[in-house]
């Protein structure tokens, strides 16, 4: 190019550039992902602010109320000033008459916090058992991997049972099975990458410049676990609703007066027939969530993949003015 030809170049801000095309530019192209991200933002919205975005108490009951259709009015009288009340119901009322959409925005709220937990739960232990095993290699790789073996062995749901019986169904109870039975997963995903990356040229490199070993496992091999990881937590938490739904279902869950989408379930399964939306309801969210989760997952996985994230980060000539590669 011609001094002439590079002065009427026009200059490209390198921070517009790498907005235009960096991940969110990606997550905005892709519609499905959109949607998927929006739904969970407006779930854990709700679940963070419930007290303020509820639109009735979590435990108010007029039984007079049950059963109420969704978007339907209720009518009852108040105790004290005997006056008639009306109150409007998004999606309905249950069999003690309160609210399916607080009760959803309430239920959500444990939901969600088991499942996150206890992928963090998980993950942090899988992640430091992982790093060792991987990185040590020889008998406490053994010693790790026997143990994931024998863990990976016993079914999750079959362990969680024999826990929650011993110790009794609770929230802490369900995170500790959550702990025990997931493990695993991250351990050999990080072991797997962990073996690969202590190989590359770049840690015999910092080795030769005197490197601990506690430097190039946080320095050097942490950052590189950080995207599958968060890819496989992502795909994680719908795991871990769908199986507190189930415990809870079963009746080793949440219990009441707390309550979780597994819980309300499990109380509306009895009128299914006569108020099918005390269980399509929380049966809905179930569905929706996990599979937002999922599809999330799904996008970040292939971002996150050389071979795939050019379908989302095309670069274009602006980018490669600005020196961005992908």
């Amino acid at each position: 190019m011609t001094d002439d030809a590079a002065r009427f170049q026009p200059r490209v801000n390198p921070l517009v550039a790498l907005w235009r095309h960096s991940l969110v530019q990606a997550f905005l192209n892709d519609p499905v992902t959109v949607v998927s991200g929006a739904f969970l933002v407006l779930v854990v919205f709700s679940a963070v602010f419930a007290p303020w975005v509820a639109p009735h108490g979590n435990r108010d009951q007029q039984i007079p109320m049950r059963h109420i259709a969704p978007f339907s009015i209720g009518v009852a009288t108040d105790d004290v000033t005997l006056q008639k009340e009306e109150r409007y119901f998004l999606l309905g009322t249950d069999h003690l008459g309160r609210d399916m959409l607080t009760r959803l925005i309430y239920g959500g709220r444990i939901s969600l916090a088991v499942g996150v937990i206890g992928v963090l739960t998980s993950g942090a232990i899988g992640t430091f058992l992982g790093l060792m095993a991987g990185f040590y290699r020889g008998v406490v790789d053994d010693i790790i991997m026997r143990t994931v073996d024998v863990f990976m062995s016993v079914p999750l749901l079959l362990l969680a049972l024999i826990v929650l019986y011993i110790l009794g169904p609770s929230f802490t109870n369900i995170i500790i099975v959550f702990a025990a039975g997931r493990w695993m997963l991250y351990c050999r995903v990080t072991r797997g990458v962990v073996m690969s990356l202590r190989e590359q040229t770049f840690i015999d490199a910092a080795r030769a410049i005197g490197c601990s070993d506690q430097r190039l496992v946080v320095r050097h091999i942490l950052p590189n676990l950080i995207t599958p990881l968060l890819t496989m937590a992502a795909l994680d938490v719908p795991s871990n609703i769908l199986t507190e739904s189930t415990l809870s279902f079963l009746g080793f869950g949440i219990q009441p007066p707390d309550s979780s989408w597994g819980t309300m379930l499990s109380q509306g399964r009895v009128y299914i027939l006569s108020a099918w939306w005390v269980v399509v309801m929380p049966g809905v969210a179930i569905f929706l969530t996990a599979l937002s989760f999922n599809l999330f997952g799904v996008w970040m996985r292939a971002v996150s993949d050389p071979l795939q994230r050019w379908r989302w980060l095309k670069a274009t000539k602006e980018a490669k003015q600005a020196g961005i590669s992908f």
